[in-house]
């Protein structure tokens, strides 16, 4: 399979698949800055998880004028696999959590670049195509709050195992509304606690260990807003949000 590239920027998300040569085009771009990424593992554009996986190579930010052409070269390389255990809270193997893996220093690829994998019935994920670099993995479960993130680096030719625990927590409602009190769809709440780990909310809920939270929540054709809020230890506990429409630009 040929490497495909992805483009990201704060409204946009763009995918494209390479041709039999290894050339790929994005059209019809706005102007701004992004990011680029080729790799071979995009779970959209059907890549298969493995360790044949090769590591994914970012490019970035580069700048896009108004009728700006680009070129962009990517060299993959062999990424390394990682295998990742998952425990509940009491310690018993977990089936279904998704295990992420993402750079320590920051540059967190995208989900679907393949730094991802659910859980097998034994609780193992087994994640490649990941490079030669200090790391850090986290896992989610629907019915528990998230692992601490652990540090761990990826070393050329060894096998590296990580084990990751489920912790318990409060189950949050999230209700994000418009100003007339609708529901808002396709809303996204992110909820940082005083460490930097964020938890995603993408469904209207989530569980979180109780403490602190800046929480940011947005959707599409809406005002970002910024809050924060305490979890408490009671479940189930309920968060109200309410965005503005953003003003159209003409």
């Amino acid at each position: 399979m040929s490497p495909e590239g992805e483009v990201v920027d704060v409204d946009q998300f763009a995918l494209a698949r390479s041709d039999d040569e290894g050339r790929y085009r994005f059209r019809d771009l706005a102007p701004g800055s992004y990011r680029v990424t080729a790799g071979r593992s995009f779970r959209f554009l059907g890549g298969t998880p493995g360790a044949e996986e090769h590591a994914a190579v970012t490019e970035g930010p580069v700048e896009l004028g108004e009728g700006t052409r680009l070129s962009l070269d990517f060299t993959l390389s062999r990424g390394e696999t990682v295998v990742v255990t998952v425990l509940d809270p009491d310690g018993n193997p977990i089936e279904g959590a998704m295990v992420r893996v993402r750079p320590a220093n920051g540059a967190t690829p995208v989900d679907i670049l393949g730094g991802m994998e659910r859980t097998d019935e034994t609780g193992v994920a087994t994640i490649g195509g990941l490079p030669h670099e200090p790391s850090i993995a986290v896992a989610t479960h629907r019915d528990f709050a998230d692992t601490e993130p652990i540090p761990f680096t990826i070393r050329a030719g060894e096998k590296t195992v990580v084990r990751l625990q489920l912790r318990t927590g409060t189950s949050l409602v999230v209700r994000v509304l418009d100003e007339a009190k609708a529901d808002v769809p396709f809303a996204v709440a992110e909820f940082t606690d005083p460490s930097g780990h964020v938890t995603r909310s993408f469904f209207g809920n989530v569980v979180l260990v109780p403490g602190e939270y800046r929480v940011e929540v947005s959707a599409p054709g809406f005002e970002k807003a910024v809050i924060g809020f305490t979890v408490g230890a009671e479940s189930p506990q309920e968060l109200a949000v309410t965005l503005r429409r953003a003003l159209t630009k003409r």
